[in-house]
């Protein structure tokens, strides 16, 4: 059993972001799924989606951050911080 991470808030006034996916690499179906929460650890809003043909689970990763960025932006949110479990894509986005 791995490490349970704890929620940690966001900086005062910025909206957390956080998104995960699940992958199948046999049916290439993927599950996006983000939650955004502010500092007092309110929910402003959270979606799911499938989708289907995708290639690999990097393609996947990018796609749930672009799903999050692109729902933050529907909900007007402008200061964002986003989590991720898949270091290399933030930090693809981060530069």
């Amino acid at each position: 059993m791995g490490t349970r991470e704890i929620w940690r808030p966001p900086i005062t006034d910025y909206i957390k972001v956080n998104v995960d996916a699940a992958y199948s690499r046999t049916t290439g179906l993927a599950t996006l799924g983000v939650v955004a929460r502010n500092e007092d650890e309110e929910i402003r809003f959270s979606t799911v989606t499938k989708i289907e043909d995708m290639g690999s689970s990097m393609q996947v990763e990018i796609k749930v951050i672009l799903f999050g960025l692109q729902k933050a932006k529907e909900m007007n949110v402008k200061k964002i911080q986003l989590k991720s479990d898949c270091l290399m894509t933030v930090k693809g986005v981060d530069t």
